[in-house]
């Protein structure tokens, strides 16, 4: 091929990633480039890795994702940024609420409203300008956009910019390191919903295996077991890390993080947590997370007391398909609400809190605490489960599941009804139960024991997203 012919076929890519600072990133470019003709035109990637791009494409628009979330927006020429015009802001203002979520604060107070929404014009026009200049025609993330600066990055490309997005779904299928690429954030289903509705491909034995063996054998997913297993036992500072840092004075040194702790303005070096303040609040964190277990452990049953349920497994927050993912119910006690006033008198709401509540050593607000537990208890129809109750028992027992995550998909699978509010990726699906209102439960309640789960849709359903994963370990250390 001539050098000629290269130059019409190159496409100008960017490439993002946040918290996932894998050296193969830089491999997966390279690669690209030399089988496509790809070149990396913007690469937003977090320190260290952002430093061995810019050496490796001298070219190449390379920033800090750590620094742009800490409003640091110097990679860029001050004469090359470019103010927000009407039309960019028109595409952009309907995501200003979900952006603020991505904001990262240890009170979830300490970002003003005003404050929060400088930060969006910022962040926003900082991206405009790279893109105006780069000129890019597809963005692609090595995880779900999610942080300020790569989701932001994703609003702007998508919406305004209509350029393609492709970003790598952390969500393992099947139980192996199968994973697929998501193009929409806001609609998770919809790389499934052409596979699904064409019904072309005929189901495979591994899709009918799986089936079977989740009917007969449905444990806790290994990845799962071990992401919890490590959050168990995961230490931030070891003793002697920390009697080193005092001895070296470095325990007054910036953590590499964008978490805001206090009122300074945001893009102050004084708004950022140091060493001793991080093991501070690790170990204020942990604490709160024993405090809260023990509160929701005092309030909660240990056994099914009723015939008929609706169950509830509550999603972690904040994460982003519980958070900036959800198009309207992003807050689940909305969702609670609905479900208390539609349910029959005699029905209840059997709600199981997620186990990485307890766990999580996340810094970030908001966090679920006792407050929280004590606005549930309001609900007169609810009741709460022991968080390591058994998911699968509950979902054999129950009317129907609330499909907010992995559990609403493994009642399908178990011949459940599952409701949906939101966005969800296995919305697709026609056995799912989609509801907005108090109306359309009533409707699906009044005929839930007449709904028969069609396990060939199931099926279909299953063959559609298989068709659409890949394996890779960027999300684990081996192909599992």
């Amino acid at each position: 091929m001539s050098k000629k012919s290269q130059k019409i076929f190159m496409k100008k890519i960017i490439y993002c990633a946040s918290v996932d600072g894998n050296p193969n990133h830089l491999e997966t470019i390279h690669k690209l480039k030399q089988l496509e003709n790809w070149e990396p035109a913007i690469i937003a990637f977090p320190h260290p890795l952002s430093k061995l791009a810019k050496n490796k494409y001298p070219k190449t628009f390379v920033t800090d994702d750590l620094r742009v979330r800490q409003g640091n927006f110097d990679d860029l020429e001050k004469n090359d940024l470019l103010p927000l015009e009407k039309n960019v802001l028109d595409d952009l203002k309907i995501f200003q609420t979900r952006y603020f979520d991505t904001l990262e604060d240890t009170t979830g107070w300490n970002y003003s409203y005003q404050e929060r929404k400088e930060n969006f014009y910022e962040t926003f026009k900082f991206w405009y300008s790279v893109i105006k200049k780069m000129k890019p025609d597809i963005l692609i993330g090595f995880n779900w956009p999610h942080t300020a600066s790569d989701y932001s990055l994703y609003l702007i490309s998508k919406y305004y910019f209509k350029i393609p997005t492709l970003f790598i779904t952390p969500i393992p299928f099947f139980g192996k390191s199968l994973y697929t690429i998501g193009t929409s954030m806001e609609n998770s289903s919809k790389i499934f919903e052409k596979a699904y509705e064409s019904n072309n491909e005929e189901i495979s034995s591994f899709v009918k295996n799986y089936v079977k063996n989740f009917k007969t054998n449905h444990n806790l997913p290994a990845h799962q077991v071990k992401y919890y297993d490590k959050l168990k036992i995961r230490k931030n500072y070891s003793f002697l890390g920390i009697l080193k840092a005092i001895l070296t004075l470095k325990i007054f040194k910036k953590v590499n993080l964008a978490l805001k702790k206090n009122k300074e303005s945001y893009k102050s070096p004084k708004s950022i947590i140091n060493i001793i303040e991080h093991i501070i609040l690790m170990k204020k964190k942990l604490s709160n997370n024993k405090k809260t277990k023990r509160y929701y452990d005092k309030i909660s049953i240990s056994k099914i007391e009723d015939r008929n349920f609706i169950y509830f497994p509550a999603q972690y927050v904040p994460e982003p398909n519980s958070v900036i993912m959800i198009k309207t119910f992003e807050n689940q006690l909305l969702i609670l609400d609905l479900l208390n006033k539609a349910i029959p008198k005699d029905w209840k709401i059997y709600y199981k809190e997620h186990p990485e509540t307890f766990l999580s050593r996340k810094l970030t607000a908001p966090f679920r605490q006792k407050d929280y537990f004590e606005k549930l208890k309001k609900f007169e129809k609810i009741k709460l489960l022991r968080s390591n109750f058994n998911t699968y028992e509950l979902i054999k027992k129950s009317k129907a599941t609330i499909g907010l995550g992995t559990a609403g998909w493994e009642s399908l699978l178990l011949n459940k009804t599952t409701i949906v509010f939101d966005n969800i990726w296995y919305s697709f699906c026609k056995s799912v139960k989609k509801v907005e209102s108090v109306n359309d439960i009533k409707k699906v309640i009044n005929h839930i024991d007449e709904l028969d789960i069609d396990n060939d849709d199931v099926e279909r359903c299953m063959q559609a997203v298989l068709s659409e994963t890949f394996y890779t370990s960027i999300f684990s250390n081996k192909i599992e």
